[in-house]
């Protein structure tokens, strides 16, 4: 009896250790390939954590105290914890063909002097705390990319959620993309197609607040306010807002609670259909199929 105690005993040990040894180098690999994203992003933002570990039992990578500062250093991010919870790879491609993340205890600081200070405190927040989770796919031989799911919450802020559809991507010219130039812009996206969006924007508090300091800076009225943004929207030359939209925008500014923006195109957007509707003055909501829907409780 002793001898087969000692047999198990020593299996159990030659497993323990094969577990860890195995969650070790997967930990080595998918470490190596999360640097490997987030250096992709140097463009954009200096991205560093404190800890990264997968688990071969949840089959989840986590990273905790993720810091992004832009490369112009006026705004830094500060994240909690990310979890990883899908990530799939075309290693031939090199380019992530799906992904699943979430995060929590994301916090937004902004430059002041030498020092990052919470973001928002204007609008009466004490550093408030975001949520989010995102999950998109990528068909590499349509060069499709389908954004499943993206939302973001925060606690008496509202909840943002958004759907998209695009392809064409990898063509993009992307210096071109931050002029005001619309033609420019159109020019750029290469072979960008615009296959359909959905934004769905609960809101608790957040929307209510901006309106609120905007009446108490500009010393003006809610209704004030709504009607100049209505006037703006009838001003618009090449996104012609019909009435029932600035309608649906003016109800929900009077009173902040849901708001959809859905773009259901006809056909796919490309440049080119954007460039013979500028040529021709036309719409382009009508073009991208644009509707937008208010939900507050009347």
């Amino acid at each position: 009896m002793k001898r087969v105690i000692g047999i198990l005993g020593g299996l159990v040990a030659l497993t323990v250790a094969g577990y860890g040894i195995a969650e070790y180098l997967v930990n080595r690999e998918l470490k190596r390939n999360f640097d490997k994203e987030l250096a992709g992003l140097e463009e954009h933002a200096v991205i560093t954590y404190d800890r990264f570990h997968y688990s071969l039992i949840t089959r989840q990578a986590k990273a905790h105290g993720i810091t992004a500062t832009a490369t112009d250093g006026s705004l830094r991010v500060l994240i909690e914890g990310l979890i990883v919870h899908r990530m799939e790879r075309d290693d031939a491609l090199d380019i992530i063909t799906a992904l699943r993340l979430s995060g929590h205890g994301v916090r937004l600081r902004q430059k002041q002097g030498d020092d990052y200070v919470p973001a928002l405190t204007g609008l009466g927040y004490n550093d408030p705390r975001l949520d989010f989770l995102l999950d998109h796919s990528y068909d590499p031989a349509k060069e499709m990319l389908t954004l499943n799911e993206c939302n973001v919450t925060g606690e008496e802020m509202g909840s943002l959620d958004l759907k998209s559809q695009l392809s064409g991507l990898r063509k993009i010219d992307t210096s071109d993309l931050s002029g005001g130039n619309i033609l420019q812009i159109a020019m750029a996206i290469g072979n960008l197609q615009f296959h359909g969006a959905t934004v769905d924007y609960t809101d608790q508090g957040l929307a209510e607040r901006i309106l609120a300091r905007r009446e108490a800076d500009e010393k003006t009225t809610r209704s004030k306010i709504v009607k100049e943004t209505a006037k703006s929207m009838r001003q618009q030359k090449f996104f012609r807002f019909s009435e029932e939209m600035i309608q649906e925008v003016s109800a929900f500014l009077e009173k902040p609670d849901t708001l959809q923006i859905q773009s259901a195109p006809s056909q796919p957007v490309g440049r080119e259909l954007i460039g013979m509707t500028l040529l021709f003055r036309g719409n382009l909501l009508q073009v991208f199929g644009v509707t937008i829907r208010n939900g507050a409780a009347g």
